[in-house]
């Protein structure tokens, strides 16, 4: 039987809310022994972030993670990481940018109608 490094996590896609991230993906053949998987998210070429290690539920099961203490407002690049003993593989890359903190759009837009209300 085949042993070698798992194929790649396919179907992957990424939700993000202000300080957060879904991350979702569907296993592929993991290469002919166990392997996990870790969601990395990087701002630009560096990696700020990543999930604790993820085991295999099987070939053509989903997974899902959610990718904690993000900053508001910032562009980020998602992907998952397929691992076994023989190596690695990694999905393709997906963007998403993290919404408004709610209190700071809330504190811009008093600021704003205020400055209307002297100007009026």
């Amino acid at each position: 039987m085949y042993k070698g490094k798992p194929h790649q996590p396919r179907e992957s896609n990424v939700k993000c809310t202000t300080r957060t991230a879904d991350v979702k993906w569907t296993s592929s053949f993991d290469g002919g022994d166990s392997q996990t998987f870790t969601v990395f998210a990087l701002v630009g070429q560096q990696e700020v972030s990543k999930s604790e290690l993820i085991q295999d539920e099987g070939e053509g099961k989903t997974h899902s993670t959610t990718i904690v203490n993000l900053q508001p407002s910032t562009e980020y690049m998602f992907y998952v990481s397929a691992e076994n003993q023989h190596g690695n593989t990694s999905s393709e890359f997906h963007h998403c940018k993290t919404l408004p903190d709610g209190r700071m759009v809330k504190k811009f837009q008093y600021k704003f109608q205020s400055q209307l209300a002297v100007h009026n």
